[in-house]
């Protein structure tokens, strides 16, 4: 099979080497010009190509043969895991939540907001919505800087991202707006806004980083649930700021505390934020690190020996490196146009995300015609994330355990479908248990299956797309399909017509709609393969093939001995 065209790639990473080593196959030739890479654009990614390691001076076709004659680098012969893993997963979630915080800070107060900053509350949901808008344009930045420069690099600029963005908010409250009580507050909101935008873009940087954290630092056994605990921060975040902000500001333009001015009470809410995602950005530029001293996992060394291939080769034939630009091109290409699997999930999971943003954004709004209150509404958002939590810990053991990334997906897919269609038959007045009810598996099916997507998405893209990439488009997809789904949902609320006891009502006719599209497509989701586990089981095997192989050689050198002994008898 013809290789797939090459991307942009890392520093290379050196390791020390034991007696005992692996290698790799030949690694994959690099095309001698752009068209040719382009070219190559039409050939599928499903057939792996990639090299897998053998044992040093092992099988025909070894990148012995490929690279000048010379010996290849070498990885260790067994992966190995560090015990820094986990301050690593640590700075990664402490930064994942403080920027969900920053995120949702004004969500519970616009009102107040509102009113200091002299502007309407739809302009103060814009701010929240930025993080939406600037989602794709995020995952673009952190493409090339995960390309160019690395895990570390990326995640300390969406820590640096998150603290001047907090910082400009907190600096907009000194600028006096042109009339306090009511009149423009323009120069103050502009610089809110900018600095909100700066999060933003510092959210697609930390939030994609989760499976590629998972794949460089984590054994097999354990990516699967730690991409879950990862991403769960980010609605442990949002469930954060909304819960601590009345604790600082009041509502109607009133402090929480003693009775000081909304203003005051909005200057420490985002002192203590920024004083927050400072120190943790802090704490991640002393702490984080790109890489372990040597790979945790098969598929980890693959592909750093696959990197410094690729490095050495074009070190040998003088080629300069691809632009970022035409490596985000060719991945593109291989995710949406080559690989059907991917693309199915793309949509579905994109829609369903983007449902999942626009229940969230307006849940109090859906309950408010039916007679609930704000307190009960909040107390539903508890139930939904709380089972969600729980239901996310456990999709991360399953796909552990199991690997059946497939069957997870569809069962997931499926239990929110079926759990949709409880909330629709629960809203209605004086229904608080039942509700809590409907919301509670409502969380406990669709909080999970962000995780269990994106695990999905990783896997049938390995090895032709980065972890980082695979990711970053499929929370693209939810991110940019929320924006005109809340809108959507928003008019068909608008439109109870009478009692709020009718089934089938606007917003349950929506709810309907979206989720039986999102779940009876992926039923049809048949990848042709896992990479990354397969990867894992293909590895093994050559490995248990090459031990039983030497065990008969020791076995036949001793009978030959043997032999030698009788005949000097």
């Amino acid at each position: 099979m013809t290789p797939s065209p090459p991307r942009q790639n890392r520093s290379p990473i050196t390791h020390t080497h034991p007696p005992h080593v692996f290698t790799t196959t030949q690694a994959q030739a690099e095309p001698e010009a752009r068209g040719e890479a382009l070219q190559q654009l039409s050939k599928p990614p499903h057939s792996m190509n990639a090299p897998f390691l053998t044992l040093a001076g092992g099988s025909p076709g070894s990148s012995k043969d490929s690279m000048d004659n010379k010996d290849p680098p070498m990885l260790p012969a067994q992966p190995r895991v560090y015990a820094a893993r986990y301050h690593q997963l640590a700075l990664l979630c402490a930064l994942i939540l403080t920027n969900a915080v920053v995120w949702v800070a004004f969500s519970a107060i616009t009102p107040a907001t509102a009113f200091v900053f002299g502007v309407s509350s739809a302009w103060i949901n814009l701010v929240a919505l930025s993080f939406q808008i600037c989602f794709l344009p995020g995952t673009v930045v952190g493409y090339g800087l995960m390309e160019r420069w690395g895990l570390r690099a990326t995640l300390l600029t969406g820590g640096v991202l998150t603290t001047v963005g907090a910082a400009l908010r907190l600096i907009s409250l000194y600028v006096p707006p042109a009339s306090y009580g009511g009149g423009s507050g323009s120069g103050a909101y502009v610089l809110l806004l900018l600095g909100t935008c700066l999060a933003a873009l510092a959210q697609p940087l930390l939030l994609n980083l989760p499976p590629q954290l998972a794949g460089q630092w984590f054994a097999v056994k354990q990516r699967d649930v730690v991409t879950s605990l990862a991403f769960m921060c980010s609605p442990l975040g949002n469930a954060v700021g909304v819960a601590v902000a009345p604790a600082f500001v009041g509502e109607g333009g009133e402090g929480g505390h003693g009775g000081t001015s909304a203003r005051d009470g909005l200057r420490l809410f985002l002192l203590v934020q920024l004083v927050v995602v400072a120190a943790t950005t802090v704490w991640a530029w002393l702490g984080v690190k790109d890489r372990p001293p040597s790979p945790p996992s098969r598929t980890a060394a693959l592909l750093v020996q696959q990197q410094q291939d690729k490095q050495h080769e074009r070190e040998q034939q003088h080629q300069p490196s691809i632009p970022t630009w035409q490596a985000l091109k060719i991945d593109l290409h291989r995710c949406l146009v080559l690989n059907p699997s991917f693309r199915l999930l793309f949509l579905c999971f994109g829609l369903g995300l983007g449902f999942f943003n626009a229940l969230l954004t307006l849940v109090g709004q859906l309950l408010s015609p039916c007679g609930y209150t704000d307190n009960e509404s909040g107390a539903l958002g508890g139930i939904f994330l709380g089972t969600g939590l729980i239901g996310a810990l456990l999709a991360g053991l399953i796909l552990d355990a199991t690997h059946r990334y497939s069957l997870c997906l569809k069962g997931g897919f499926m239990g929110a479908w079926a759990a949709s269609l409880l909330f629709i038959s629960a809203l209605r007045p004086d229904n608080f248990a039942f509700l809590a009810t409907s919301f509670a598996l409502l969380g406990f099916w669709m909080l999970p299956l962000l995780p269990v997507a994106i695990d999905n998405g990783v896997e049938i893209t390995y090895p032709e797309a980065p972890e980082f990439f695979s990711s970053g488009l499929l929370l693209s997809a939810g991110n940019l399909a929320g924006l005109p789904l809340a809108a959507l949902f928003s008019v068909a609320i608008d439109r109870y017509k009478g009692s709020c006891r009718v089934f089938w009502k606007p917003a349950a006719v929506f709810v309907f709609c979206v989720t039986t599209l999102c779940a009876f497509p992926i039923l049809v989701y048949r990848p042709e393969r896992f990479g990354r586990w397969e990867a894992e089981k293909q590895q093994r095997r050559q490995q248990q093939q090459q031990q039983q192989q030497g065990r008969v050689g020791e076995g036949g050198e001793g009978e030959g001995q043997i032999g030698e002994g009788c005949g000097r008898v």
